[in-house]
């Protein structure tokens, strides 16, 4: 709501809906709502998920779900959701926020990074198989950008980082990435 009120649109212009990546049986009815509302999704910006700060031989096998099921599942699920509407449509854009970290490793975040480089896998594969209906996807990859990821990143046992790394807060800010 914070953003919609500050980027001047009426209240006509947009409509929020709460989505939880981690309730996969809530997504369906998510996208329908968000169907019905204009008739068309045009543009989905995967943008959902959580970061982790463990070592791998630490984290628990109920963390390294609980990552996949936002980052990867989640992500899946809604774009699964849209992909009929898009094809019946003739077309879309499907945007997914991965990140650097999709590409490479970097020690304590091996099930994020997991998360990350599986979305790269389904992506492309799903790249080649609706290109013919005129459905696009984008599969974005940055670095660090100054938000509050690492602070909501889980710790090894699922409990909260709560702390903003360094590398975080000399990264490039939300609102310059976005105009790039």
């Amino acid at each position: 709501e914070r953003v919609a009120k500050a980027s001047g649109l009426s209240d006509h212009d947009y409509h929020i809906l709460p989505l939880d990546l981690s309730d996969h049986a809530s997504i369906p009815e998510v996208v329908e709502k968000a169907v019905a509302w204009k008739g068309r999704i045009d543009i989905l910006i995967n943008n959902g998920g959580v970061s982790q700060r463990a070592l791998a031989q630490s984290t628990t096998l109920e963390v390294e779900k609980k990552l996949f099921n936002i980052n990867y599942f989640g992500t899946v699920e809604v774009t699964r959701h849209v992909i009929p509407h898009m094809i019946k449509q003739g077309g879309g854009h499907i945007n997914v926020v991965s990140s650097v970290l999709g590409k490479i490793g970097v020690s304590g975040r091996s099930t994020y990074c997991g998360s990350k480089h599986a979305l790269h896998g389904y992506f492309d594969v799903l790249r080649s198989e609706v290109h013919e209906h005129g459905v696009h996807i984008s599969v974005v990859c940055p670095g660090y950008i100054k938000t509050n990821v690492s602070r909501n990143a889980i710790s090894a046992d699922g409990m909260p980082h709560a702390k903003m790394d360094h590398s975080q807060m000399k990264g490039m800010s939300s609102e310059k990435f976005a105009q790039k």
